[in-house]
């Protein structure tokens, strides 16, 4: 069974409704919630009423609403124009002229013009002389219809009996063959509008007339045409809200798991890497026991190994001395033996969340209750990163501000660079459990080192390092050798109401005082 569209004959009972509560109203507002969708605000003999109209590609349609919805920050072009021209004016007429998916709203000294062909949906603004004043939607067709055309009317429908008219509808047309009547005889018919339920009492749709191709268990009666179109219209964006939320949490575990597997690939090269930390150890004692035998600039040397009893081949570095070859192993074999400890525990920590995103991600596709995987999801890997901000074309990443972004050991870290950005930090990217850093009794950049939700894993070798970029970053910078930084979880810190842009108290800090790591 075809499912009932939003098609001329629903058009008309809306038009038959509009013109008994509409015609001889005052237009008292005019918003426009989303790009595609105007709201006017009448108040007139019928009371007050708000006209719904939608030129949405996916869902053109016009009826009266009951639904409230926040208009746009910015008020786009079309709803200025049509303030301007239509704020306060009388309607005086709504027609259907043809029977298609078109009506006009006559004002006296304007008409809106509403077209609702699927794909080229659309509402123009004219003037007295039927000149455009402004489209809800540019004009992408051939009718040319840009500000200051004279308004085109559309290709007329092929009026008739159906099935040979393509403007009603597969759903239309079972209903014609149905009643074996005609187009004609169906209009003379007083509308009767009804919803139309599938099995499982999901709202299909709703059309102008009792439709006697659906079961009488699955068609239902509805006081108004615009009452079942706003029912139905609401209850399907809630259905879309839902699938976008479900498609969102997809992404979110595969993000999440895709991120772990890649840190997980990089804590293992650590662990292969400290598995090395003998070798470089020995390397370094045996340069600086043949400290003469080096030839300055040379890319390798073979030395006897006392540890092994056979010949070892070192690689050098020609830049650097023989002695500072010799400390280079030793620094490798110091920075391979402290990450072996946190590699251990990292891989461990990240197989365990691995499993448990794969778990979760499992019950994605049974569970009816969302909220729930977006608390365990939240909880695992931080609320902000569920749906993060996606950056909408020609718009710049962290809403403008000025952000510097680190990788440290595969840790992110974001240090702002000016007040109004430390503020951004604090309030819409730092998740309760990251670590927020300040340097001690002067100005300078707010850091946030992000935790995944556990603090207590960072290793301290990343602690220090970012705390050596927020130091870098203080105007103490270039008067101390070592900067006092404060740590301490974003859950303790908070902004003062009315403070300055970058203010910011907090408690239970530590503080450690490291080398100002150069600009990067």
């Amino acid at each position: 069974m075809p499912a009932p569209a939003f098609d001329a004959l629903v058009l008309a009972a809306v038009v038959s409704e509009l013109r008994e509560k509409l015609i001889g109203a005052r237009v008292q507002k005019i918003q426009q919630p989303a790009p595609h969708e105007v709201i006017f605000s009448f108040f007139g003999r019928a009371g007050a009423h708000r006209l719904l109209i939608s030129a949405d590609p996916q869902s053109p349609r016009m009826h009266l609403t009951q639904v409230r919805r926040e208009a746009l920050k910015t008020l786009p072009g079309f709803a200025q124009v049509a303030r301007k021209d239509l704020d306060g004016a009388w309607l005086e007429d709504i027609q259907q002229p043809t029977l298609d998916r078109l009506a006009i709203l006559k004002f006296s000294e304007s008409e809106l013009i509403i077209e609702l062909m699927g794909r080229n949906a659309n509402v123009f603004l004219l003037d007295g002389e039927r000149r455009v004043r402004a489209t809800l939607r540019p004009d992408t067709g051939t009718r040319g219809l840009k500000h200051g055309a004279r308004y085109v009317n559309p290709p007329a429908p092929i009026m008739g009996s159906l099935p040979t008219s393509p403007r009603i509808g597969a759903f239309a047309e079972a209903e014609l063959e149905i009643r074996n009547i005609a187009l004609d005889e169906l209009l003379t018919q007083p509308f009767a509008p009804h919803s139309v339920m599938d099995d499982a009492g999901n709202t299909l749709g709703v059309w102008a007339f009792e439709p006697l191709s659906v079961l009488p268990g699955l068609r239902f009666p509805r006081e108004s045409m615009s009452v079942a179109l706003d029912t139905f219209y609401a209850l399907k964006s809630e259905r879309q809200g839902e699938s976008d939320s479900r498609q969102k949490l997809t992404r979110a575990f595969t993000r999440e798991t895709d991120y772990r597997k890649k840190a997980l690939a990089d804590a293992k090269k650590t662990l292969d890497e400290a598995g090395r930390a003998e070798g470089y150890e020995q390397s370094g004692q045996l340069l600086l026991a043949s400290l003469a035998q080096i030839e300055k600039g040379a890319k390798e040397i073979a030395l006897d190994d006392w540890f092994l009893g056979e010949t070892r081949k070192i690689t050098l570095d020609p830049k650097k001395s023989p002695h500072e070859n010799a400390e280079s192993y030793f620094a490798r074999a110091r920075k391979a033996r402290e990450a072996a400890e946190w590699a251990d525990g990292r891989v461990a920590d990240l197989e365990d969340e691995i499993s448990e995103l794969a778990r979760l991600s499992e019950q994605l596709s049974t569970t009816e209750d969302l909220k729930d995987l977006e608390d365990a999801l939240a909880e695992l890997v931080g609320a902000e990163r569920i749906h993060p901000t996606q950056t909408e074309p020609g718009k710049k990443a962290f809403d403008g501000h000025k952000v510097k972004k680190f990788e440290i050991d595969g840790w992110t870290l974001y240090v702002g660079e000016s007040a109004e950005a430390n503020d951004f930090l604090l309030r819409r990217v730092a998740a309760p459990s990251d670590l927020w850093m300040h340097i001690r009794g002067a100005a300078g950049s707010h850091g946030v080192l992000r935790t995944l939700g556990h603090p207590l894993r960072v290793p301290d070798a990343v602690v220090l390092k970012a705390a050596s970029y927020v130091a870098a970053r203080s105007k103490l910078e270039k008067h101390a050798r070592f900067v006092p930084v404060d740590i301490v979880e974003r859950r303790h810190v908070r902004k003062p109401r009315g403070s300055a842009p970058g203010r910011a108290i907090y408690t239970r800090a530590r503080t450690v005082d490291v080398s100002p790591a150069a600009r990067e």
